[in-house]
């Protein structure tokens, strides 16, 4: 079915330049337009997220706020098992749990100095997105966004941009998930790190 053609009229000025003329479009096309459109919605999410965590907020407070956030922007459904997301703050962002594990209260709120660990899953018409991002509030105050100031946080976060360049230059398509699992696992331990994930997945 991927190529059967569906008429969109609401893309039709967009897409042909010209009013009141329709556009067909696949279903293929269809499908990656609202993955992008989840995606961006994602984005824009967290970079509203990270100006917007203050001191003394919970993983509650901010899933919520998340949530709310995304829904005003389009999301419809949230793919992973229902959940529009996860947070972790604090030493519990370094628990890794699957998703029937998943609790957000207010036990966990953000002091001071802090890691907030976010992963938000949002849908449009079917669309998944899938956005994650490791936050720093140092001295009260949220750094921008893959910004932070202090040595150690520096340090984790290159350590993790370390590893998505060493993919690109290291990996290809012919290469079996086993294969990238093993490559990535070694440099990941080469650097100095352990893989916390609950299944042991990249």
């Amino acid at each position: 079915r991927s190529g059967v053609a569906v008429r969109v009229e609401a893309w039709r000025s967009q897409r042909c330049g010209q009013k009141g003329r329709g556009v067909q479009i696949t279903m293929a096309e269809l499908n990656l337009a609202n993955i992008q459109k989840a995606q961006d919605i994602a984005k824009q999410t967290m970079l509203e997220l990270n100006h917007e965590i203050t001191v003394g907020m919970s993983e509650r407070d901010i899933i919520v706020l998340a949530q709310k956030k995304m829904v005003d922007k389009g999301s419809d459904e949230w793919w992973y098992h229902g959940l529009p997301g996860l947070v972790l703050l604090g030493k519990h962002s370094a628990v890794s749990v699957g998703s029937k594990d998943i609790n957000h209260t207010d036990e966990y709120r953000v002091a001071e100095n802090d890691i907030i660990t976010i992963d938000i899953a949002p849908t449009y018409h079917k669309g998944w997105g899938d956005y994650a991002r490791t936050l720093f509030m140092e001295n009260g105050r949220m750094c921008l966004l893959d910004q932070p100031e202090d040595p150690k946080h520096k340090e984790g976060l290159e350590a993790e941009l370390h590893i998505h360049r060493y993919m690109v230059e290291h990996c290809d398509p012919d290469m079996t998930y086993e294969a990238v699992f093993e490559v990535l696992g070694a440099e990941i331990q080469k650097l100095g790190f352990r893989n916390l994930d609950f299944k042991g997945n990249l």
